[in-house]
């Protein structure tokens, strides 16, 4: 039968946002929601706004609101062809936006000035991908060394002021580089998703939303400010930066010293010494720890290990570029160390680690730098997803550690550091197992990128309208619904959402990309049947909002009333089908079934709020 709900409505908001912050309205002479492919209006400006060049799709923004953002298509870009509200010559400016990349290739995100590409003239100011971020001007490539993080939402600020240039991501500087050929932009030809308006391919292809122009430059905390009043989570995604730092963070001690265990993460170096250590271990000569051992005359990196007084010169190990992501591991096994490299085995057999294993149990581990050694030789770049586990991890193991985040529950991972930083806690850096967090002392910073696929598994059920959906909805997940039955009897729903037909428990599994995740066992106690719009219309409920008592009046045989909250959970039972006693229910909204001829249940949603 169809199910009838009247009077009921049921609203969730997973994030909210208030898209201009009043600390940063000063200056904006530019702003652009994007809210869907034809929103290209200038909301400071309307007689200034966009023209769409290709076709332009909705795209579903950063809240996971369809239609909140613009998908930019290969050979699609957005053009005003005068536009006098810009900052002019070398004034000061910024321009905030928030961009999703589709992959690395090289492309402008938005620019304006001169219609040319970068370097052609002294009128050009942009912001370009070209696998590293970049601002870029006449005579002046200002390159950050940053890979975007492919199809995931980021806020990117340039800024400029005082002949500086400063480029933000995610709320955090990571350059600040001086001008020293003043710029002399125009006002005309402001371009999104390409250089040149004569261009008629590589163009395009990413996604953007709100887009902000300011004719002053914006402070750091200003950027910050915009970031964390935009963002719709409530923690930084990031690497830890080994970039030039004189001082070192610690890792405490571990207290494990046996012969079978490894360790792994990810990294992105742009620079490292013969003999650096990317993370070590040390006591003397007895060390443990990722090196690199070699550098190539076109600066490929070697990797190597130390396991005692082993590994140093081992010349079996992988090469790595500079500037490019991978993921490491060195397993330690009794006679062999393997390094993996992307999982790729390099081994090095036939060693003897008896007598050498250093003493884990009172060391701890610093990262970009050996201390026993001179600081010249070190590395630099980024480190994330960090793990030490307390065995020797398979190929198999290590090739699904690759994209996917690891269980904190696995009772052999010793230490996990995902480098994820609360706001306000930025001098702790967490321990995901709860056992060795780093209290920071060096000076090294957290920037904020990330490249794993992150599930969220956290699933709701609407008890209005019987539904129960994932809060993960990204187009690439799959699902698999179960209902945890008695008898072993699977259930067959593979949507984002489904809708219960009996009660009891249920559960969700989520995939993307080789990663899974389940999801909490969630109840469901009551299911809504079917009722005829003619009972629907014989039953009167009053008042609504109600304080203290809650009236029915209903010319059907009414046998009991109950009371549930939104998450399905039952507040009260009645067999007084006149008046309800909500004197013990607290101010919220509810869920009212109505019993009728022990067969059928009209549902009403009812308020309760009582003055206080």
């Amino acid at each position: 039968m169809r199910k009838l709900f009247t009077q009921a409505l049921f609203v969730v908001a997973f994030f909210t946002s208030n898209l201009v912050n009043a600390q940063v309205t000063n200056g904006l002479v530019g702003q652009f929601k994007f809210d869907g492919r034809t929103d290209l209006i200038n909301t400071i400006n309307p007689s200034y706004s966009f023209d769409a060049n290709g076709t332009l799709l909705d795209e579903v923004d950063r809240f996971g609101v369809n239609g909140g953002a613009i998908n930019l298509p290969v050979n699609s870009w957005l053009n005003i062809a005068n536009a006098p509200f810009l900052p002019t010559g070398d004034a000061d400016r910024s321009v905030s936006v928030w961009i999703k990349p589709v992959d690395n290739y090289a492309i402008t995100y938005w620019a304006y000035g001169a219609d040319g590409f970068p370097g052609w003239n002294n009128n050009f100011f942009g912001f370009v991908n070209t696998t590293s971020l970049m601002a870029y001007a006449y005579g002046n490539d200002y390159l950050t060394g940053v890979i975007p993080s492919a199809n995931n939402w980021q806020h990117y600020v340039v800024t400029y002021g005082n002949s500086t240039v400063k480029i933000y991501i995610d709320g955090v500087e990571v350059l600040s580089r001086q001008n020293n050929n003043p710029f002399n932009t125009l006002n005309e030809d402001f371009r999104i998703g390409t250089g040149h308006t004569a261009v008629s391919s590589a163009i395009g292809n990413f996604k953007i939303d709100d887009l902000l122009i300011y004719n002053r430059e914006l402070s750091a905390q200003e950027v910050s400010d915009l970031y964390n009043e935009e963002r719709p989570v409530s923690n930084y995604n990031s690497f830890y930066s080994l970039e030039g730092n004189t001082t070192q963070d610690a890792i405490p001690s571990l207290g494990y010293d046996q012969n079978s265990y490894t360790i792994e993460a990810d990294i992105y170096l742009t620079h490292a010494d013969t003999y650096g250590a990317i993370l070590m271990c040390r006591d003397g000569s007895n060390a443990v720890g990722i090196i690199a051992n070699n550098i190539a005359s076109n600066g490929d990196i070697r990797l190597s290990y130390n396991w005692g007084t082993i590994g140093w010169n081992w010349a079996g190990g992988p090469y790595i570029h500079l500037e490019t992501h991978y993921h490491v591991a060195m397993v330690i096994e009794p006679t062999k160390i393997t390094m993996y490299l992307d999982g790729v085995p390099y081994v090095h057999s036939n060693i003897t680690t008896a007598g050498t294993q250093p003493q884990l149990n009172t060391l701890s581990y610093t990262l970009g730098r050996d201390t026993y050694l001179p600081a010249s030789r070190r590395v630099y770049g980024y480190i994330d997803e960090l793990k030490f586990w307390k065995r020797s991890l398979t190929v198999n193991e290590i090739g699904q550690n690759l994209n996917c985040f690891a269980d904190v529950t696995d009772p052999d991972l010793l230490a996990y550091y995902n480098f994820e930083t609360v706001i306000g806690e930025e001098n702790t850096i967490v321990d995901l197992t709860g056992q060795h967090d780093i209290v920071k002392s060096g000076n090294n910073v957290l920037f904020l990128k990330d490249k794993r696929v992150d599930l969220d598994n956290s699933i709701a059920y609407d008890a209005i309208n019987n539904e129960l959906s994932t809060i993960d909805v990204n187009p690439n997940n799959t699902y698999n619904w179960h209902y945890v039955d008695p008898e072993g009897t699977p259930l067959v729903a593979n949507t984002q959402s489904y809708e219960p037909s009996i009660t009891g428990e249920y559960y969700v599994i989520i995939s993307r990309d080789g990663c899974t995740k389940t999801s909490e066992l969630l109840n469901v106690s009551s299911i809504t049947t079917d009722v005829t719009s003619e009972k629907v219309d014989e039953i009167n409920i009053y008042p609504n909002p109600a304080q203290r008592f809650l009236y029915i009046q209903s010319t059907s045989n009414i046998k009991s009333v109950t009371i549930y909250d939104i998450t399905g959970n039952v507040v009260l039972v009645s067999k007084n089908t006149d008046t309800l006693d909500l004197q013990n229910i607290p101010n919220g909204t509810y869920i009212l079934h109505i019993n009728v001829n022990d067969e059928d249940y009209v549902v009403r949603k009812i308020i309760v709020s009582k003055n206080n």
